[in-house]
């Protein structure tokens, strides 16, 4: 808003008058913080005037900044249930079909049908933004430029991650970018000139990429679903569902935000990250967060091995490819029923059926897999389960306590005081850049998960080797992470 930047102006003119009695080296500082705050003023400023351009209708809402966040959205009044806070038309989004458009002048119809959506939306945003005088500048300009997300983290950041799974998809991910770049931009250079300049590189499509990973939305336009920048709506941070105010509500013409409970003035406001909730591991590669008092917690962990090869072997696989399990990782997750383990007991039951528990069990059709087939396989199953997780958290490099310890040192915060004033925290910590604080918060999540897990799986054999236990249902345990 026009206002704010007058505002921040005359705090910045005063500022300046005050700062000349100021050293040098200070007043050059001063300055610079003065200029960064015209400067971001002045650019939302300008953003919010090309989206009234543009025919976004607004509530009372704004652009600020919040302690443990970047920019976010706040409630400038109150909004009740069923109000509309923005709506977002059709026409000011980027679009696949907007995509082939801002490329048509460049490439042939036939060249831009051979595109993949998000290969079209990213080359039409390096487009643009490389474009000085293009009617989309104002939106560029508010873009990020760097990314916390695990795709840019460097070497020694990620080596923080240690065994967590995150950090093989991330090097899959990265694999998968360079491949599409070496596909299907780079021979782009031979059907224009205008892709063989600096602005079409690796790290600008890399750069596209994760604008359109970590800020897109899926809207049904035409009666078809996609993927499409939404300018503004972008702008909305995250948190727990708890703290979760907000729907989006898809019309012909735009997209609409919907309050679904009370916001007061003064409120940051939240959104939905993806469909379903995301694990931090997720949240990491995908956002560059890690949200620590998230409900639900999951992880993704390797798959168990396959059993000592038997006469069954072969069907074994196959029945675990009919079933779907035969992945390379498998979900764990807790949340407030218990710690749920029901991949991979399914998976451990299958490796350990035997020939006559095999021609019993409804192997055609898999019914039966997430139940005990029996007790004596339900042991074998939950003991293999056992091994499984152990082994996946003795293969991190640090043990769960000395995380802790080195999160509380990380964070320097009482608890972390008192603990040095115990002899629990040592002067010889390391210090981490935010990346590697959340690398260690999201192992150590991990960690507090499978230990979970292995206690609840230990307890449940006790049950099962005396006979005690229901096995009715013995995929979901009652340890908490």
């Amino acid at each position: 808003r026009l206002e704010n930047i007058n505002a921040t102006c005359v705090i910045c003119v005063f500022l300046l008058l005050f700062i000349l009695k100021l050293p040098m080296l200070r007043m050059r500082l001063v300055v610079l913080w003065m200029f960064c705050c015209v400067s971001a003023a002045t650019k939302f400023g300008t953003f919010r005037h090309w989206c009234a351009s543009r025919r976004f209708t607004f509530g009372q809402v704004d652009i600020a900044d919040f302690v443990g966040f970047e920019r976010g959205v706040v409630a400038t009044a109150v909004f009740q249930p069923g109000d509309v806070l923005v709506s977002i038309p059709v026409t000011a989004m980027l679009t696949p079909l907007e995509a082939s458009k801002q490329l048509e002048q460049y490439l042939p119809a036939e060249a831009l049908s051979r595109l993949s959506d998000t290969n079209l939306m990213a080359l039409a945003l390096m487009a643009i933004d490389a474009d000085a005088s293009h009617p989309w500048r104002a939106y560029m300009a508010v873009l990020p430029r760097q990314f916390s997300t695990t795709l840019h983290w460097p070497e020694h950041a990620l080596a923080a991650l240690q065994s967590s799974a995150t950090a093989s998809f991330t090097a899959k991910k990265k694999d998968a970018i360079r491949r599409q770049y070496e596909q299907a931009v780079r021979p782009l250079c031979q059907l224009h000139e205008r892709f063989c300049s600096a602005d079409f590189a690796y790290d600008r499509f890399k750069w596209a990429l994760s604008v359109l990973w970590s800020r897109s939305f899926s809207v049904q336009i035409g009666g078809e679903s996609m993927g499409a920048l939404v300018p503004f709506a972008d702008m909305f941070n995250t948190a727990p569902p708890a703290s979760i105010k907000l729907q989006h509500r898809m019309t012909p013409s735009a997209l609409e935000l919907i309050a679904t409970a009370p916001i007061a003035a003064g409120e940051q406001i939240f959104v939905p990250y993806g469909r379903d909730a995301m694990s931090n591991g997720q949240l990491l590669m995908e956002y560059g967060f890690v949200l620590p008092d998230a409900p639900v917690k999951s992880m993704m962990l390797p798959a168990p091995p396959s059993a000592q090869p038997d006469a069954l072997a072969a069907a074994k696989r196959q029945l675990l490819s009919a079933l779907g399990l035969a992945r390379p990782h498998v979900m764990l997750r807790n949340d407030t029923r218990g710690v749920d383990v029901s991949e991979l007991l399914m998976i451990g039951r299958i490796q350990a059926l035997t020939a006559a528990e095999y021609d019993a069990f409804d192997a055609a059709s898999g019914r039966g897999v997430g139940r005990p087939v029996s007790p004596d396989n339900e042991r074998r199953a939950m003991a293999a389960v056992e091994r499984h997780l152990d082994s996946v958290l003795q293969s991190y490099d640090t043990t769960l306590e000395s995380d802790q310890r080195l999160l509380l040192g990380a964070l320097g915060d009482v608890a972390a005081d008192a603990a040095a004033a115990d002899g629990g925290l040592g002067s010889d910590l390391p210090q981490l850049s935010p990346n590697e604080i959340a690398a260690v918060r999201l192992r150590l999540e991990e960690k507090r998960l499978l230990s979970a897990a292995l206690a609840a799986l230990r307890s449940a054999q006790d049950a099962v080797q005396d006979n005690s236990c229901d096995l009715s249902n013995t995929a979901r345990f009652t340890s908490r992470s």
